[in-house]
């Protein structure tokens, strides 16, 4: 799209340790919050059961802390696209079943690109 803004996230320190997931049968969350200009991206990644081997992300995207509910996004790996989800009012999204390894998440707000460049399924 002509005039569209790209914006590398940048990972924040993180605000506490993992978070047992009790409703997912002892799955480990990983909270991690991104920033690129005025976008917030904040994500839970799940850690797949046991003999499974998928993950799970879901996310919420905000700007200047209200939520953007408009938008698509994309998980790549290298050139495929792995998994795509849209935005919802609130400015929520979810990816599911997953391989492990390592990703890009592309979301596209507005009139922006919003790249996170190293998400890690591992």
């Amino acid at each position: 799209m002509l005039g569209r803004q790209i914006l590398t996230a940048v990972l924040l320190p993180a605000a506490g340790l993992p978070v047992p997931a009790l409703a997912l049968r002892g799955a480990l969350l990983r909270e991690q919050t991104y920033q690129a200009g005025a976008y917030q991206v904040r994500l839970t990644i799940t850690a797949p059961p046991r003999n499974e081997g998928l993950w799970q992300i879901q996310g919420q995207v905000t700007a200047q802390g209200a939520p953007v509910d408009v938008g698509e996004l994309q998980l790549r790996q290298e050139e495929r696209v792995v998994a795509e989800d849209h935005l919802d009012e609130s400015g929520y999204f979810e990816l599911q079943k997953i391989r492990g390894g390592r990703y890009t998440l592309m979301i596209e707000p507005d009139q922006a690109s919003v790249l996170l460049l190293d998400v890690q399924l591992t």
